[in-house]
């Protein structure tokens, strides 16, 4: 049981779960974990220009851009509800929607609340919760991430399933992705004895 998540979504009927070992402190995870961009990682952004090519073909949507202040600016601005934000700990993001339909724009539900989020259970719809934290692990950290995902009804479970095995290899590697880039900002912010503020450009 993740105490974390509980609150939030405690009965799910998908799951997954990450972590990657990290040579710095876990106060220096979290604060990666705040500041690192899309530029610092090698995978995000072909997979979401990838999701959202049709919204830009048939619905004259613009793919998110990445923001500069921070990675996870990129996940609210898809429609993710920050759900809570504990300094130098985890941070949880919720969303809602039908992420079958292919246009990003019909699929997930935005401006919502966190209290929106709890309160929620139109039938037809997905609840998904994804939180991020580190935990000590000997002189480091181990960084960790856990997505959980409910149906709403039978319905949304049927349509949402044959979705999840499609999409779920790809959303891991945003999750890896997402470790692996915060994991070399906050060691490179524990060698220099201080925050990182250089943004990399992504690998080609």
């Amino acid at each position: 049981m993740n105490d974390r998540i509980e609150p939030w979504l405690p009965v799910s009927h998908w799951a997954t779960r990450h972590s990657r070992a990290v040579a710095a402190p876990p106060g220096e995870v979290a604060r990666a974990l705040r500041e690192v961009t899309a530029g610092e990682m090698r995978v995000m952004r072909p997979l979401i220009a990838m999701r959202t090519l049709p919204s830009r073909l048939f619905a004259g949507d613009s793919a998110p851009r990445p923001a500069p202040a921070g990675a996870t600016m990129d996940m609210t601005r898809m429609g993710f509800i920050p759900l809570e934000d504990r300094p130098g700990g985890e941070l949880i993001l919720g969303w809602i929607g039908q992420p079958w339909k292919p246009v990003l724009s019909q699929a997930v539900l935005t401006g919502l609340a966190p209290g929106d989020f709890l309160a929620f259970d139109r039938p037809g719809y997905i609840k998904g919760v994804y939180a991020l934290w580190p935990e000590p692990d000997g002189a480091g950290a181990l960084f960790r991430t856990e997505t959980r995902v409910y149906a709403t009804d039978r319905a949304a479970a049927r349509r949402f399933r044959p979705y999840w095995l499609l999409i779920e290899p790809f959303s891991g590697l945003i999750r890896r992705d997402l470790l692996a880039a915060v994991g070399r900002r906050a060691e490179r912010s524990d060698r220099s004895g201080g925050p990182d503020r250089s943004d990399p450009p992504a690998a080609a």
